[in-house]
Parts: structure tokens; C-alpha cells; sequence
């Protein structure tokens, strides 16, 4: 398994895992129609683990699931040279079993399907701007 970092056009970063990367690229460049400017990966024994440190670490920084607002150096460098080590979680401070895992991953794909139908409709919307020549309003109040 591989955890991988991925900037798209808008220069955000999507800190995420994968058995195949590239796979991995194509599809979020086909689901979500986002064009993806750079990756990188590394093969890692507790990707999953690594993937939620790193998830953890720049959780100030997030925006949306899997995607932050860093720089894709800072991702890259952070996840390249973290121990590959399993996650404890810190009111238990024990691994984490089978099932809990298990259920993470069923809550992740959630939370991703939820995030790639997001992405769509906020790219559907801002060609529809773009069509007519205008550009999208900018809500100040929302939070990102």
C-alpha cells in the first residue's frame, strides 16, 4: 500500500492511500474533472496508519476530506520522512484492531464519494459561471 500527496490545478494538496497511485490519479482526474498538477508516493508498511498521522498533523490546514491547504512540498516531505510505524490512538494508547480499521476504511469511502460529489458540483457550478462569462460569488461567511 502507498500513501500519496496530490496538488491539483488550484494548488491544493489530497493526502490520501492507494495500491496503485497512478490508478488512483486517473480516477480522481476523471470522478472529480479536477486536472492534477503533481504526485508523489512512497510504499509504506502502515499506510493507512501514516495516512491518518499525516491527516492529523495538518488538520488546521484542512479543507475539505482528504484535501488541505499546504504547500505540496510540505505534504511530500512530511510523509517521506515520518517512521512508518502503526497508529495508537491517544485515549487508548493501543493499536488500533482489524475491526476498528475496517470501519475507518467504510467511513473513509463515505467521506470520499461524499468529497468527489462535492468537487463535481463545485466544478459543474463554476463552468456554468464561467459560461456566461461571470464570475462565481464569493461567500465570506462560509466556512472552508
Amino acid at each position: 500500500m502507498y500513501i500519496y500527496v496530490i496538488e491539483d490545478e488550484f494548488k491544493r494538496v489530497k493526502i490520501g492511500i492507494s495500491k496503485n497511485p497512478k490508478q488512483r490519479w486517473r480516477d480522481i482526474c476523471s470522478q472529480a474533472g479536477l486536472a492534477l498538477t503533481r504526485t508523489c508516493s512512497i510504499r509504506r508498511e502502515f499506510a493507512l496508519d501514516n495516512e491518518r498521522r499525516a491527516h492529523h498533523h495538518f488538520s488546521s490546514k484542512q479543507i475539505r476530506g482528504e484535501w488541505f491547504d499546504i504547500t505540496f512540498e510540505e505534504a511530500c516531505n512530511y510523509i517521506k520522512t515520518k517512521e512508518d510505524k502503526p497508529y495508537y490512538s491517544k485515549s487508548t494508547s493501543k493499536p488500533l484492531t482489524i475491526g476498528k480499521l475496517n470501519e475507518q476504511i467504510k467511513l473513509q469511502d463515505k467521506v470520499l464519494k461524499e468529497e468527489n460529489e462535492a468537487l463535481k458540483n463545485d466544478l459543474h457550478n463554476l463552468r456554468m459561471y464561467l459560461a456566461k462569462g461571470k464570475l462565481p460569488p464569493v461567500n465570506h461567511d462560509e466556512d472552508v
